[in-house]
């Protein structure tokens, strides 16, 4: 039995892992290269073509609109041209409506380039003629200015040729009044002709494996499905098997191409037919499977849509016939919520097969949602995942069926066992003992890794008291001393104004550092007993950092320092006020600290792109020209873990808490912290805030 469990748990990780990895691995190719396109020129010359690298042309075209210009033209007028994203809607651009014609061209500049090259494009919307180095070499439909001469088709293209030169001239002349937004929404890939064919060619096969497993499938279910007292569960298989498969055999680079080349209208409206179809399907399944937990009447009210939409696209034009696509991706989202929350509720009421119909859902809702990014221009994978993960989820859940219709076998072989286990009664009880004490020696392990735990976090409170203790008993008592002895020498002794001027100013200057000193370590003991508040709010950063200089502009004028405020006032970010002033305080405070003399301090910011999500943040600066942090200590200077005291250049003393209580207080603003430094030159400390909740 646990070998079965071992091989069953393989069997669903590989399932799982397998798509998994191939797609993260898809994902990695695809975007191993930059955008190299920019203003309508592609520098690929570090790139070699001649090895094994397939180059996929994006980023910035440039783009004639209204305009349908010869290769000639287009270098004549090239400075007129307006820059547009490849890959791309038109819809998504300001220069550009969604019905009309353009012209795009970029220039391509390799180094030592193959005898033969290959050029791969598709989802041009929808129709398109590409000229290379001035020479017509692929249509896709008829491109035309007048919308009655215009023939649309959105198939791919492959074009092989003899590069002239290791500089290409492309021109992809497009046109559209029969989708919902005209433009180069697909890739377009260059490479040498050999591994570019096989590339296309491997895509042919996968397509062709997926097509001819769907067929089996379906035949096998049609099979099932005419056997006495069979479900009609069977029936929803064969068909929904047989939709994909004409989904997969109409969609672009289908291997039926190979053969013939439907119209666009007819390849359309089946396109359309087999997702209006094929989507509510999932709700028969799943009421096949949990009868009793989803309900028949969602099965009608989908299919219903279903039919419906699929009756009206036959009635619309194919310029309207694409309209219909978001509000259906709105119906098949609603149904993947519904499905969804239904699953949880059959998991959680311990129906069979309830978790591993739940990961196929999840796989395939995965699948719908990526495609419908993809489809409205916000992702850019260059590939319709929901076709695979159905095939996998239907094969999922065909092997479920097949496992349920072995059951009969399974109840001889459980009557079978429970005469073995009259036989092996004394085996069992043993096993049972040993498996006890193992759970109990398991308890005793999490036992003794919480005490440990707990042990820890002792240490680290008794550390955090010793550091206060220390704190106040070293770096506190300096300035309140050096305050008494002074206030005792303006009551006893004789002096002129300007000494006492001075020993006032070094009043203040010891009251300030012993509030600053006093004011940290009460946030420091909050933050090590994890009770600092939170309430966060937009605030304009300008007016944080004003507030907080102002407060230091004595101590800067003691050593004669310059403070200046340079956040522009429209700047906002999402954060603590009381944290983000307490930051930009303890940062002044320690370049006012170690800087000399007539310096300069300043505070700044800047809004900045995270290149992962897209997000903007704000990004704060403080930078001095102080006498600068060795790169021995400026890994260290956040750390709590080792507080040293400092001493600044007029020998004020530091606790070596403030910096890391700082960091401290950014990462609770979900920000980050690090500096750069060079010393005798300049300390500059970088954090970051979110401009928006």
């Amino acid at each position: 039995m646990k070998g079965k469990s071992v091989f069953r748990l393989f069997y669903w990780l590989l399932l799982i892992v397998a798509p998994s990895v191939a797609f993260l691995s898809y994902l990695s190719n695809r975007n191993s290269y930059p955008d190299l396109v920019n203003d309508g020129v592609a520098d690929i010359q570090q790139y070699d073509l001649n090895g094994d690298h397939i180059i996929h042309l994006r980023g910035t075209f440039t783009f004639f609109q209204h305009k349908l210009l010869t290769p000639n033209e287009v270098l004549s007028q090239r400075s007129t041209g307006l820059p547009m994203s490849v890959p791309s809607f038109w819809s998504e651009s300001d220069i550009m409506t969604r019905y009309g014609y353009g012209t795009y061209h970029t220039r391509i500049v390799m180094r030592n380039a193959p005898e033969y090259l290959g050029l791969y494009y598709d989802g041009v919307f929808t129709c398109a003629s590409m000229f290379i180095d001035g020479k017509l070499v692929s249509t896709v439909g008829q491109v035309d200015s007048d919308p009655k001469n215009c023939i649309p088709d959105v198939e791919s293209a492959l074009v092989m040729f003899e590069p002239e030169s290791d500089t290409i001239d492309l021109v992809i002349q497009v046109a559209n009044y029969d989708f919902r937004s005209g433009g180069v929404n697909g890739e377009i890939l260059l490479g040498e002709s050999r591994k570019l064919n096989f590339l296309l060619s491997f895509r042919m096969i996968l397509k062709g494996f997926l097509l001819g497993g769907l067929i089996i499938i379906a035949l096998f279910q049609l099979g099932n499905a005419l056997l006495p007292r069979s479900s009609y569960i069977y029936f929803i298989f064969a068909a929904i098997c047989a939709i994909l498969a004409v989904r997969v055999l109409i969609l672009k680079g289908s291997p039926l191409y190979l053969l013939y080349d439907f119209s666009y209208i007819f390849k359309l409206r089946v396109e359309y037919m087999t997702l209006f179809l094929g989507v509510p399907m999932i709700s028969a399944i799943m009421h096949g499977f949990f009868p009793k937990d989803y309900r028949k009447g969602f099965v009608f009210v989908f299919a219903g849509f279903g039919i419906v939409f699929s009756l009206v696209q036959f009635l619309l034009s194919p310029a309207n016939n694409s309209w219909l696509i978001p509000p259906f991706q709105v119906i098949t989202l609603i149904q993947g919520v519904l499905i969804t929350f239904y699953l949880f509720v059959v998991v959680l009421n311990k129906r069979p097969d309830a978790y591993v119909f739940l990961i196929g859902w999840v796989m395939v809702l995965f699948g719908l949602v990526h495609d419908i990014l993809e489809t409205s221009g916000v992702l850019d994978n260059g590939i319709q995942l929901t076709p695979y993960l159905m095939f996998l989820f239907i094969f999922v859940q065909a092997n479920i069926l097949a496992r349920r219709s072995s059951m009969a076998f399974v109840q001889v072989e459980e009557l079978s066992a429970r005469l073995n286990f009259v036989n092996q009664n004394l085996e069992k009880m043993v096993a049972e003992r040993t498996h006890r004490i193992e759970k109990q020696n398991s308890e005793l392990e999490k036992q003794s890794r919480k005490i440990d735990k707990q042990n820890r976090e002792l240490q680290k409170t008794v550390d955090s008291r010793n550091l206060v203790l220390t704190v106040i008993g070293h770096d506190l008592r300096g300035p309140i001393g050096n305050i008494s002895e002074m206030i005792d020498l303006l009551l006893s002794a004789d002096i002129d104004g300007e000494t006492q001027q001075q020993i006032l100013s070094a009043i203040r200057q010891s009251a300030t550092s012993s509030f600053t000193l006093l004011e940290n370590l009460m946030y420091w003991g909050r933050a090590q007993s994890g009770k600092i508040s939170y309430n966060p709010d937009l605030y304009s950063v300008r007016e944080i950092a004003g507030e907080a200089l102002n407060l230091l502009e004595s101590a800067a004028k003691e050593k004669n320092i310059t403070l200046e405020n340079f956040i522009p006032p429209d700047q906002m970010a999402w954060c603590d006020f009381s944290h983000v002033n307490l930051i930009i305080r303890n940062l002044v405070n320690n370049s006012i600290k170690f800087t000399d003399s007539g310096g300069h301090i300043i505070v700044s910011s800047r809004v900045r792109n995270n290149p992962q999500n897209k997000q903007k943040y704000l990004e704060v600066l403080v930078r001095d020209d102080g006498i600068g942090i060795p790169p021995e200590k400026l890994e260290m200077i956040f750390s709590s873990e080792k507080v040293e005291t400092t001493w600044g250049t007029n020998n004020e003393k530091g606790s070596g808490i403030g910096l890391p209580l700082v960091k401290e207080f950014v990462s609770i603003n979900k920000g980050q912290i690090y500096a750069r430094s060079k010393v005798g030159e300049f300390t500059t400390f970088f954090f970051t805030l979110p401009v928006k909740q």
